[in-house]
């Protein structure tokens, strides 16, 4: 396998353990905990039911993208549709999230290696995507390790504004608060 499919079936599997373990922790299980839930019309069994394991399977079909990627590194095919999958989810999360969420980086990264390996990607462009691709990475790490070293801005910033949306959040209907209506 190339460093290019492993990459992109890295970024598949690390999507789909990132957004099961940390979607169950932080959104789904909260969620679910809620009470009263509004009437639906699947009743709220089915609909808890419903909700966790539609946000589950999304992480199953990751791994499956990953396991095809990685079983057959060579095959355009697999690596187009991966990499097609990549570029729509990180583009989907960054718009929704407007930036907000990680998860977009990881997945551009993933769809930029699937676009090497199908020989999109050649020469300057090449370097230059990897060129940034550090930078980022090396960037996101600098912050992370300023914030566990206690620097006050963006971390201070990020729990106002989880703890906001959680008090805006009503308990009976749902619906986001004032701040993040979409």
């Amino acid at each position: 396998m190339t460093i290019a499919a492993g990459i992109t079936a890295a970024s598949l599997l690390a999507l789909a353990g990132l957004h099961s373990a940390l979607g169950e922790r932080l959104l789904i299980g909260p969620l679910l905990a809620l009470e009263p839930w509004p009437r639906l019309p699947l009743g709220g069994f089915l609909a808890r039911r419903t909700l966790r394991f539609a946000w589950h399977l999304t992480s199953i079909a990751w791994a499956g993208l990953a396991v095809l990627v990685a079983g057959r590194p060579g095959d355009p095919f697999a690596m187009a549709v991966a990499a097609g999958v990549l570029t729509i989810t990180g583009g989907v999360i960054f718009g929704a999230a407007r930036g907000r969420h990680f998860g977009w980086t990881v997945s551009l990264a993933g769809a930029m290696a699937g676009a090497v390996q199908l020989g999109l990607v050649t020469g300057g462009v090449r370097a230059g995507l990897a060129w940034a691709a550090g930078a980022t990475f090396a960037a996101i790490g600098l912050l992370h390790v300023a914030w566990a070293l206690g620097l006050r801005w963006g971390i201070a910033a990020a729990p106002a504004w989880t703890a906001a949306t959680v008090r805006k959040t009503s308990r009976s209907t749902g619906e986001p608060g004032n701040r993040d209506a979409v």
